[in-house]
């Protein structure tokens, strides 16, 4: 770590405009539930359109990206942030660097259009989510950054659906000092990769933050402690696996687990769950820069995504205030050892 690091995360992943639907039922809406996928067999309008006739307009048109939720979360906590990536030229551009939080260190640059998600939410909780990249494609190697990186104590990694942005990270974690953490949230585009795919990003990853399907999907195994056995074996220390209501797994290389429920266990969703898994990657994110354990880290993630689930897109995000108060709790559990669930 340089002499100048004085950033405690640096984001790197997709930036993306939000559009947000309530509908009936997503399989009605013509699409699959759980799913994130690229593209769609029409446009944006016809696909808005569709989403309208099944459930009215969008509840919600929020900045995101998952690297960008984790680092608005982060922001609002009081955390000094820095981040990487591509958006488009004009309003909507704009509106994305203002949703990363102001001031901010960033390394983004501007061309073509920005890009965008369509997401529709179910009145069951399914959710599916449509990506239209644009911009966010755009990024190579040679927009990349890396003395704005080198500033940081973490790196933080979500998923690109383009090739070229994939390389810039691959030589973005080949030329970072040692002493930076790296964190990696492969959601489902990169656990469609496998581990091969990914194979770079991992054996220099610190921590990797999938859901239980991605986690699943990328290792090809049928449990999660064979999954994260199998990552401990390229060289990750910890795996935070998310499950939704049943709360956080995280497996630790030396052999322990945690596993924290929270007040997510049995909840019912006050907003959407939009952008909950990148919100506990922030208080994740907040226990390792703050010096806690994995349970004190793992007890934050839980209640931040617990907290982003009062409203729609960021409108519940946990602030400084939140994150002091939960703090005393977490340091709390610190002298306690973990179990397996």
């Amino acid at each position: 770590m340089g002499p100048e690091a004085d950033l405690d995360v640096v984001g790197f992943g997709a930036l993306n405009l939000d559009i947000i639907y309530r509908v009936d039922s997503v399989e009605k809406a013509g699409l699959e539930p759980g799913r994130e996928i690229f593209g769609w067999r029409g446009d944006m309008r016809q696909l808005s359109h569709i989403l309208e006739s099944h459930g009215g307009p969008p509840v919600s048109i929020t900045p995101g990206g998952s690297a960008a939720n984790t680092i608005y979360a982060l922001r609002r906590m009081g955390f000094h942030t820095g981040y990487i990536g591509a958006i488009g030229e004009g309003e909507i551009g704009d509106r994305l660097i203002e949703g990363l939080g102001d001031p901010m260190d960033m390394g983004v640059v501007r061309r073509g259009s920005s890009g965008s998600t369509i997401i529709a939410v179910g009145s069951d909780g399914d959710r599916s989510i449509v990506v239209f990249p644009n911009a966010n494609d755009t990024l190579t190697t040679r927009d990349v950054d890396h003395l704005l990186i080198a500033r940081s104590r973490v790196l933080h990694l979500t998923s690109f659906v383009g090739n070229a942005p994939l390389e810039a990270q691959v030589e973005a974690v080949a030329r970072l000092p040692q002493d930076i953490k790296v964190t990696l949230d492969p959601g489902e585009l990169y656990a469609a990769l496998g581990v091969d795919g990914i194979a770079p990003l991992l054996e220099r990853a610190d921590v990797v933050m999938p859901n239980m399907g991605e986690l699943l999907k990328m290792t090809g195994q049928r449990t999660r402690e064979r999954a994260a056995d199998l990552l401990f074996d390229l060289g990750v220390e910890a795996v935070v696996c998310k499950m939704g209501a049943k709360g956080i797994m995280t497996y630790v290389r030396d052999g322990r687990s945690h596993k924290n429920a929270g007040d997510t266990y049995g909840t019912k969703v006050r907003g959407d769950t939009v952008g909950a898994g990148d919100v506990a990657n922030a208080g994740y994110l907040a226990g390792m820069v703050l010096g806690l354990s994995h349970i004190g880290a793992c007890y934050l993630a839980d209640e931040c995504a617990y907290a982003s689930i009062g409203g729609h897109g960021r409108e519940a995000y946990p602030d400084k205030a939140f994150l002091m108060d939960k703090l005393k709790l977490a340091r709390a559990m610190e002298g306690h050892r973990g179990s397996s669930e």
